[in-house]
């Protein structure tokens, strides 16, 4: 027959607690709340950042100004014209706030 051996915890104030309420020792914790999902990152102001990429202030952004400090180049060249809307080959404020979406 085998033995079995008692676990010896170091102390603590939460078992201490737990014990002295009448609590078992090793119950689950509750389940946190999820009616309250964390709080989601507003949208960037695509204004703002369209007067950051025009750098010339001539209220239009050329495929090099918007592609300036863009993370993936292919990726900014693939998008630039799809927010042409009017086939010009520079993107106006609404343009670019609308993502080229009317």
């Amino acid at each position: 027959m085998a033995q079995i051996q008692s676990v010896t915890w170091p102390p603590s104030k939460a078992r201490n607690q737990a014990a002295v309420r009448g609590q078992p020792i090793d119950a689950p914790r509750p389940k946190a709340n999820s009616n309250n999902p964390p709080a989601a990152r507003p949208a960037p102001d695509r204004s703002v950042i369209f007067k950051n990429k025009d750098t010339d202030r001539d209220g239009k952004l050329t495929l090099e100004e918007y592609l300036h400090q863009f993370p993936d180049q292919a990726e900014g060249r693939r998008r630039f014209p799809t927010f042409d809307t009017n086939n010009d080959g520079v993107l106006s404020e609404e343009e670019f706030v609308t993502l080229g979406k009317r």
